[in-house]
């Protein structure tokens, strides 16, 4: 028989070690016992490693059970190994997570194979890592519905095979609930900006409408009354003319209005660009406007090629931008240049506003990103400018001197010459 055990000893100089002694007993043919013989081992290192592997792990527990995420492991068939308390809150399970979930096969859970999670997870365990973002789940018992960031990752044993899957989990329900409001708020900014561009465009010809409609009312009061000459009819007629034009100019921005959401995307048909403009700044800058508009149009630019709705609310972006920019400036000024370049189109639109510093011009197309003040915008303008014009083949790009001006420049495919 032998009897082993381990324990502490003390050197001369009072330095600890750890031994591990064996002992047995040594007995001659007939049985009878002779003496004793043992053997000494010095296990001073193997006692060092195995606390530090107990610290480590004791230390690796410590992050898992306080970590902000949950985290557990799957067996090779999908079973529930080990669980964290972060899992333990987001089951809604919190003390009974760990008694209901080990031993269970999250594979054959009707809720996880109806997600399509099943699947990825079949994936993980043949030895393919995953990584879904903002993933639609139930919870196993299907009595709350969130959204999450899972990450599988296959554990392998020695031999190479698949042991497992470590998964780790981060619920993002309020992140994308958040992302849902701020989306919501840009259509309505969008929408918002949309009204206050067909409100521009009718305000106009619903003025001309109203005036001429007047004048046209006298002729005919002086036409019953048989005193209207020649030329007075033809003033009639020129004023019939100009409300039947007006008429048709609303007519067409409310129905530019009522088709946009039947559209599918951006629809790309040639575009007058200098008529476009002119008609902006016309619905756009007030008669009597302090501000002077110089228009630098090629007289023989050819068709631009892009969505008129869209292109239209570039430049009105653009236009009300350089607008706001001079406002304060008593020789407020306001240049717009169009002319080929190449097989595309060329808009510079410049204002001799307050500009824009150095250390923030990389920034201006950004969503949210805005130096108005609150009233003004929210930072969406140009963001949504460049996300059009890049739909539609287009760019736009911005040079500024501070206290000396803007210069937006936009480009759109062009029409073949």
């Amino acid at each position: 028989m032998v009897v082993g055990f381990e324990c502490e000893l003390y050197k001369k100089d009072r330095t600890k070690i750890w031994v591990s002694m064996n002992v047995r007993g040594v007995f001659d043919k007939e049985g009878r016992f002779l003496y004793q013989e043992g053997s000494i081992e010095d296990i001073t290192a193997k006692k060092i490693a195995q606390d530090e592997l107990r610290r480590l792990n004791e230390f690796n527990k410590a992050i898992i059970d306080n970590a902000p995420v949950a985290i557990f492991t799957l067996d090779r068939d999908g079973v529930f190994t080990s669980v964290n308390p972060a899992l333990a809150r987001l089951s809604g399970l919190n003390e009974k997570a760990e008694k209901k979930l080990i031993g269970f096969n999250w594979l054959k859970n009707p809720y996880t194979i109806s997600s399509g999670l099943a699947d990825y997870i079949k994936k993980g365990l043949s030895g393919e890592p995953f990584h879904l973002w903002d993933f639609p789940f139930v919870t196993y018992r299907g009595d709350r519905n969130l959204y999450m960031d899972f990450k599988g990752v296959p554990l392998f044993g020695k031999d190479g095979s698949v042991e497992g899957l470590l998964c780790i989990i981060e619920e993002t329900t309020d992140r994308v609930k958040t992302r849902a409001k701020l989306m919501q708020e840009v259509k309505m900014a969008t929408l918002g900006r949309l009204i206050a561009g067909v409100a521009h465009e009718l305000n106009n010809p619903l003025a001309t409408l109203v005036a001429y409609a007047e004048l046209a009312r006298s002729s005919v009061d002086n036409l019953i009354q048989n005193n209207l000459n020649q030329s007075e009819l033809e003033e009639l007629k020129a004023c019939l003319d100009i409300v039947q034009e007006q008429a048709f100019r609303c007519k067409n921005a409310v129905r530019d209005l009522l088709n946009i959401p039947k559209k599918n995307g951006l629809e790309k048909t040639p575009i007058d660009i200098n008529g476009l403009i002119e008609d902006i700044i016309e619905s756009t800058i007030p008669d009597g406007s302090p501000i002077k508009i110089t228009m630098e149009l090629h007289p023989s630019l050819p068709c631009a090629i892009g969505d008129i709705s869209a292109v239209r609310q570039v430049f009105t972006n653009v236009i009300k931008n350089a607008i706001d920019a001079v406002e304060d400036r008593s020789d407020a000024a306001i240049t717009i240049r169009t002319f080929p370049l190449g097989r595309a189109i060329s808009i510079e639109i410049t204002d001799n506003g307050i500009g824009i510093p150095a250390s923030i011009i990389e920034k201006v197309f950004e969503p949210f990103f805005t130096t108005k003040e609150v009233k003004k915008g929210i930072g969406l303008g140009l963001s949504l400018c460049k996300e059009l014009l890049d739909e539609m083949g287009g760019a736009i790009s911005v040079e500024s001197t501070p206290r000396i001006g803007t210069t937006f420049f936009i480009k759109l495919p062009g029409e073949a010459i």
